[in-house]
């Protein structure tokens, strides 16, 4: 159907919700969707949530969120963190569950208060030129199956 780009915007979000408490909530199976230099942060939730879709977060900075920084979740939740700074988030910085499958490359997850990324029943992949500092409870919670076991 298309691709979307939203590039270089500054995202700060609350919510009083409970359910997909997001800065930015994506559910697009259908089509490609790129982050690109953008700046997220939510005083309520987590910063980026894909619950469906092939998504490239690329070169952004999300930060001091309440929960997550980045979340994906689900088998058709795909595509890739790259070159991005995640910091200063209350649990994980990345958080992959639930078959979901992106790459994740080339990050700084640092400073957030549980994992630098949790890693739940997940296919997607983290590879080792990512740099995972001080964070609350250590660098990596799991690991993701690879793909098709």
């Amino acid at each position: 159907e298309g691709s979307v780009l939203v590039s270089g915007l500054a995202i700060r979000h609350y919510s009083p919700s409970i359910a997909q408490n997001y800065g930015v909530y994506v559910h697009s199976p259908t089509r490609n969707v790129k982050f690109l230099n953008c700046d997220v942060a939510s005083s309520s939730g987590s910063g980026i949530g894909v619950e469906g879709g092939n998504v490239t977060v690329l070169s952004c900075t999300i930060h001091d969120c309440k929960n997550h920084g980045v979340l994906y979740v689900g088998s058709d939740s795909t595509g890739r963190v790259k070159r991005c700074v995640i910091e200063n988030c209350k649990l994980n910085g990345l958080f992959l569950r639930d078959g979901a499958s992106p790459t994740l490359s080339d990050n700084l997850l640092k400073g957030n208060g549980q994992y630098g990324a949790a890693l739940i029943d997940c296919r997607g992949v983290l590879l080792d030129d990512n740099e995972v500092v001080r964070n609350g409870k250590g660098a990596v919670s799991g690991e993701c199956d690879e793909a098709g076991e």
